[in-house]
């Protein structure tokens, strides 16, 4: 009986360590981000780079990215985690991400856009952008 709950915990670890990679334009200085610095940006409450650069984020309003913003920052889908930017916006304390449809339109927009970092469910298949895996 213990084995297979072993097995199961086992697998939702493993499942859920790759279940959102970072992918940032290139001049984003950053060689590794934690999973707890990811939640942090993702939540608002990091707003810069380390260098003291504004980070960009962009959130792809799509199912695939769903499960990478359910795995890193706890919310359940980019709507949800949308609303508490709003009340960051309402407050003050924040500026809107940028929400596109796809994530073809995200990574479009971190090769574009400097300190710009957008979060997908696997590392793309897309020039002009670097992929930081989050460390746990």
């Amino acid at each position: 009986m213990r084995a297979p709950l072993i097995l199961l915990v086992i697998a939702v670890t493993v499942a859920s360590a790759a279940a959102e990679v970072a992918v940032v334009n290139p001049d984003v200085a950053e060689k590794a981000l934690s999973a707890e610095r990811l939640r942090d940006i993702l939540l608002g409450r990091v707003s810069t780079w380390t260098d003291g650069k504004p980070i960009v984020l962009v959130l792809s309003d799509d199912p695939q990215s769903d499960g990478a913003v359910r795995a890193a920052s706890g919310r359940d889908d980019v709507r949800h985690l949308l609303r508490g930017w709003k009340r960051l916006v309402y407050s003050g304390a924040g500026a809107m991400p940028t929400v596109v449809d796809s994530v073809a339109a995200a990574l479009e927009r971190v090769r574009r856009t400097p300190g710009s970092l957008a979060l997908v469910a696997e590392p793309p298949q897309a020039e002009g952008v670097r992929v930081i895996a989050p460390t746990r």
